[in-house]
């Protein structure tokens, strides 16, 4: 689907998906992306703010929050 490489947050999800693909092969995709983008998450910068709770609290899977701020920290070092 589109909406992945169009959005803003597309590189999040190809990030997630290189980084997590050989492990158990469940990454964050589209569902996740849009549950961000309808809280008004329009950018790494804010998704970099957001702890595992707040991603929860936004409705995104726990395994998959965790994944995102691991993923969002290895990208701030």
């Amino acid at each position: 689907e589109r909406i992945k490489h169009c959005s803003p947050l597309g590189g999040l999800v190809r990030g997630l998906q290189t980084l997590y693909a050989d492990r158990d092969g469940q990454t964050a995709g589209i569902g996740t992306i849009r549950k961000l983008e309808s809280a008004g998450i329009e950018s790494m910068r804010q998704v970099a703010s957001l702890s595992v709770g707040d991603l929860v609290k936004i409705g995104v899977q726990r395994r998959y929050a965790l994944q995102i701020r691991r993923y969002v920290e290895r990208r701030l070092r």
